[in-house]
């Protein structure tokens, strides 16, 4: 089974490398995330108030695609709405 990319390979927070990192979680991003299986246009647990923005708008990678079409107020179908107060 493959997984798409995650949203963060388009993310201006995004750390280029061999780990998942970036700005929000420096120790690591969570699987959620990394998986696609997470909205980050919202706060997460941990984020320390950090979320995903495009890093090139004019060239946003596949993954994001669905997020475009989608108010961050609005849930993708198939993701866990982030919600700090709530464990997934």
């Amino acid at each position: 089974m493959s997984l798409p990319a995650p949203m963060c390979f388009s993310c201006k927070h995004f750390a280029r490398g061999a780990e998942f990192t970036c700005a929000a979680y420096p120790a690591g991003i969570p699987a959620e995330i990394t998986e696609s299986r997470l909205d980050h246009r919202n706060p997460w647990k941990g984020d320390h108030g950090i979320q995903f923005e495009l890093s090139d708008p004019e060239r946003p990678n596949y993954a994001v695609i669905p997020f475009l079409d989608e108010s961050p107020d609005k849930p993708v179908p198939g993701l866990i709405p982030a919600d700090p107060l709530v464990d997934p």
